[in-house]
C-alpha cells in the first residue's frame, strides 16, 4: 500500500489520458471529481487500495472506459455519480464491498454494461437514478439485497434489460416508474416481497415484455 495523502482528485484531472491502462487509486482519496477519468479507453485495470475512504464518485467519472472488465466498488463509497460507470461495455464483474454504505447510484450510472450477466447491490441503497441499469442487454439476474432500503424503481430504469428473466421487487419499493421494464423482452417472472407498499405502476412500465407469463400486483 502507498503512503499517499491524497485526498481530492478534481474535476477532468485525467480526463482523455488516452494510453493509460493501469490505475490504483490510493485509500487517502475521500472524492473523485467529475470526469475526471472520462474517456480512458485503453484502461484494463482499476483498483481502489484496501481501506479506502472514498465516499464520492463524480458524475462521468470513468465513463468510457470501454474495456475495463471488472470493478469492485469500496465499502465507504455512499454516492456513485450520473453516468460515473456508464458505456463500460467489456464489465463482466460488478462486486460491491461487504458492509457497504452505498445510498445513492445515479442516473445511467450503469448504463450500456452490456457484458454484465448478474447484478447485486448493496441493501443500503435508498435512490437509483433514471436509466441506471439500462441497456445491460446480457443482463439475466438483478438483486436488490435482502432488507433493501430502496423505495422507487425510477424512470427507464431496466429499459432494454433484455436478457433479465426474473426479478423479485423489494417490499420497501412504494412506486415503479414509467418505462421502467420496456422492452425487458426474456422477462417472463415478476414477483413482490411479502408485505408490500407499492402505490404506483407509471405509463409504458412493462410495455413490449413479450415473454411476461406470470405476475401478481399486490
Amino acid at each position: 500500500e502507498s503512503n499517499s495523502q491524497l485526498q481530492t482528485i478534481g474535476d477532468s484531472a485525467f480526463q482523455n489520458a488516452s494510453i493509460l491502462t493501469s490505475l490504483n487509486i490510493p485509500a487517502s482519496v475521500t472524492s473523485i471529481g467529475e470526469k475526471s477519468f472520462k474517456e480512458l479507453e485503453k484502461l484494463t485495470t482499476l483498483t481502489f487500495e484496501s481501506n479506502s475512504q472514498l465516499k464520492t464518485i463524480g458524475y462521468y467519472a470513468f465513463q468510457n472506459a470501454y474495456i475495463l472488465t471488472s470493478l469492485n466498488i469500496p465499502a465507504s463509497v455512499t454516492t456513485i455519480g450520473n453516468y460515473a460507470f456508464s458505456n463500460i461495455t467489456s464489465l463482466t464483474a460488478l462486486t460491491f464491498e461487504s458492509t457497504s454504505q452505498l445510498q445513492t447510484i445515479g442516473d445511467n450510472a450503469f448504463e450500456y454494461a452490456s457484458s454484465l450477466t448478474s447484478i447485486s447491490i448493496p441493501a443500503s441503497v435508498t435512490t437509483i437514478g433514471m436509466f441506471a441499469f439500462s441497456n445491460t442487454s446480457s443482463l439475466v439476474s438483478f438483486d436488490f439485497g435482502s432488507n433493501s432500503q430502496l423505495q422507487t424503481i425510477n424512470d427507464y430504469l431496466f429499459t432494454y434489460a433484455s436478457s433479465l428473466t426474473s426479478i423479485i421487487i423489494p417490499n420497501n419499493i412504494n412506486m415503479i416508474g414509467d418505462y421502467a421494464f420496456s422492452y425487458a423482452s426474456a422477462l417472463e417472472k415478476i414477483e413482490f416481497e411479502p408485505f408490500s407498499r407499492l402505490a404506483i405502476i407509471g405509463s409504458y412500465t412493462f410495455t413490449h415484455d413479450s415473454s411476461l407469463n406470470s405476475i401478481y400486483i399486490p
